[in-house]
């Protein structure tokens, strides 16, 4: 496991347990001293493991060093225990002395701050195989436990396999989200049971698709056992659980596959791809990940950074390389996973070719209900707000009789979406989820995202079964809907009956194959020279 060269591992709560470096709950300060070094940030380890950097630590004064364990303190407010917090950056781990009250806080993706408390206070020690937190204010106590990835239940006592490939096949154990398969099946998921033999001088296949799928070593690609700002549990994250590429988006990983194994200079990446769930896409950390195909939900696609005061457009920072970094000859954009209507997709779509497309109860002209987030054009693009403007500005119109659009959550959404003809589908910060939300409810989404590719473009045919509008259509955007005819609608809607299961992950939809269809295409265009 993690730290096989450390001869105390500070990131174990003992001898016996395993060993997790990341800060979601506060960690013995020795530990985030040996994931400076195990994890090489001298020379620049990925932020996102370690949270951007900030920890919260403690150490016990009455200790020696080797006695430093990552035992949450019985009595956290005890004189012989000092809390600090700090930030892992190149330079080293920079910590400074706090007070227990700001030291004894959880650090999550979402910036929440949880009270963190010994196991001993939550039921059953959670099982030893979580910690104890507690949600709210103090007068609330209503400590729990948070379970590692794999374990369930009020004191962390059933084991799960849902964070391992396939569940392991049925033929091995899921620990920690890796497959401890039965002999003699071996890899991913359990799904080899024997090697393919060398292929010495073969010729590559221009028609065949082959994919071979890199298994990392912990240091480049450890799991994770929290919600240690890698939402790997969160479903709107989960898509490339479906797909089971399951690469560490940095430059470690193709620092070490391209040193490491002799296949990536053949062609410098440009037949490898990784998948990616940053929001904003995949990020070009290095100029080796340049050339590589990338899988993403976001496809920022613009060759300059927006100007004129053009404000809507999403505005990369000088520094950031994770947008405008897609290039649709090469990437992929893939939809994110998501279920809110999947249930009854299936039912509504067959209605819908029954009655050929016809559906007179949606009576709703343009249905919206979500954040805006006023004051950041970088939200959505700025569409969101300026739609907003526009419908406050018509609140008396006659033509606002038939528009349902709303800041924050509206009562029975998924019902009113039953009900209305077109349902707009913006980004958020980067991708968001609108889009898969209309296409599992049968609303002819509406999309505003300028300068963004859609999953699976080129692959599918957006103007068949979507309404594509710019930003600077937004003032004529009801003139615009109000003149797509009923024909129209229903020749829309039977479209998304043919393609809605593109938008679906898993054995019921057709995403996992559309993807290896697109992969196929961007094989083509690799040898075409149709990209660099």
């Amino acid at each position: 496991m993690c730290f096989r060269l450390c001869r105390s591992c500070f990131c174990q709560a003992s001898a016996t347990d395993l060993p997790f470096p990341w800060p979601f709950y506060p960690k013995n300060c020795e530990c985030y001293k040996q994931a400076y070094s195990f994890f090489e940030c001298s020379s620049g380890c990925a932020p996102q493991r370690l949270n951007g950097g900030d920890v919260r630590c403690y150490t016990f004064k009455d200790k020696a060093l080797d006695q430093q364990w990552s035992a949450f303190p019985e009595n956290a407010s005890s004189t012989d225990v000092m809390w600090q917090e700090g930030r892992i950056t190149q330079e080293g781990l920079t910590l400074k002395e706090v007070p227990v009250n700001k030291g004894a806080l959880t650090i999550d993706l979402w910036r929440r701050t949880d009270t963190a408390f010994p196991p001993s206070q939550c039921p059953g020690r959670c099982s030893e195989r979580g910690v104890c937190i507690r949600s709210g204010p103090p007068e609330s106590d209503n400590r729990r436990c948070e379970c590692e990835k794999g374990f369930a239940g009020v004191a962390c006592e059933e084991e799960t396999d849902e964070y391992c490939a396939n569940r392991c096949s049925k033929r091995g154990k899921c620990s920690q989200g890796f497959c401890h398969c039965t002999p003699p099946w071996f890899g991913a998921g359990c799904t080899r049971s024997h090697a393919f033999p060398p292929r010495e001088n073969a010729a590559i296949s221009r028609t065949q698709l082959r994919i071979y799928m890199y298994e990392l070593p912990t240091n480049i690609a450890f799991p994770i056992a929290l919600d240690d700002n890698l939402p790997d549990h969160t479903l709107a994250y989960m898509a490339y659980m479906s797909f089971r590429d399951e690469f560490v988006t940095d430059e470690n990983v193709i620092g070490y596959i391209s040193s490491t194994y002799p296949y990536w200079n053949k062609q410098q990446g440009r037949d490898h791809f990784m998948s990616s769930r940053q929001r904003t896409g995949g990020p070009a950390t290095n100029r080796k990940s340049h050339s590589m195909i990338k899988l993403t939900h976001f496809g920022y696609h613009a060759t300059t950074v927006p100007h004129n005061g053009d404000t809507h457009a999403i505005q990369p920072e000088p520094t950031d390389s994770q947008d405008g970094c897609f290039n649709p000859q090469r990437d992929v954009v893939v939809p994110p996973l998501h279920e809110s209507g999947l249930e009854g997709a299936a039912p509504i779509y067959k209605e819908i070719a029954e009655n050929k497309g016809v559906d007179p109860r949606r009576t709703t002209l343009l249905l919206f209900s979500g954040s805006i987030r006023e004051g950041d054009p970088t939200y959505s693009g700025g569409s969101r707000q300026a739609i907003l403007h526009l419908f406050e500005s018509l609140k008396s119109d006659p033509s606002m009789r038939d528009v349902i659009y709303a800041e924050g959550q509206v009562a029975s959404y998924q019902d009113k979406m039953h009900t209305s003809k077109f349902c707009f589908a913006p980004s958020g910060y980067g991708y968001g989820m609108r889009l898969s939300t209309a296409m599992l409810n049968g609303c002819i989404p509406v999309v505003i995202q300028d300068h963004i590719v859609q999953p699976f473009e080129g692959e599918l045919h957006y103007s068949e079964f979507s309404v594509r509008l710019g930003h600077a259509d937004i003032p004529h955007i009801l003139p615009i809907l109000r003149a797509i005819s009923d024909a129209e609608c229903a020749h829309m809607r039977l479209q998304m009956a043919r393609h809605w299961k593109h938008f679906v992950w898993g054995p019921t939809g057709a995403a996992y194959d559309t993807t290896i269809r697109a992969l196929r295409r961007r094989a083509s265009n690799m040898w075409a020279e149709l990209y660099h």
